[in-house]
């Protein structure tokens, strides 16, 4: 999921909550290696970037999210548990990923200033 704040105001707390597709199962450990945890559960990745925009070349993730309550900022929300009400989901019925992404400022152009736009990735498998 990418992010961009192109508002008139800085996004103030920006919290990004995503729904685990139908028919999926998040895969809770689908970051452990490119985080250089392979014994922990890295199911989350983000990208904030810090340079102006490249003109070419692939962005990657450069910030690992565990999936637990912990001092990251990602954690994944298993079937049935209950979410943070501003992620306006009822009832979760397949899992829900929440990001705590923090403030992020408007953008003022294509990719300025740095930090105005990033992604979210979690994989999941087909049941």
């Amino acid at each position: 999921m990418y992010f961009l704040s192109n508002g008139s105001n800085y996004a103030k707390s920006l919290r990004i909550c995503d729904r685990v597709p139908a028919e999926t199962s998040f895969i809770a450990d689908a970051f452990n290696q490119a985080a250089g945890f392979p014994a922990s559960d890295v199911g989350i990745a983000l990208f904030e970037s810090t340079n102006p925009l490249a003109t070419s070349g692939l962005a990657e993730p450069n910030i690992y999210l565990t999936n637990i309550p912990d001092s990251d900022r990602g954690r994944y929300y298993s079937p049935g548990t209950s979410v943070p009400a501003g992620c306006n989901v009822a009832i979760n019925q397949n899992g829900v990923v929440v990001v705590e992404v923090g403030d992020v400022p408007q953008a003022t152009a294509p990719g300025e200033p740095p930090n105005s736009y990033g992604f979210i990735r979690f994989r999941g498998r087909v049941k």
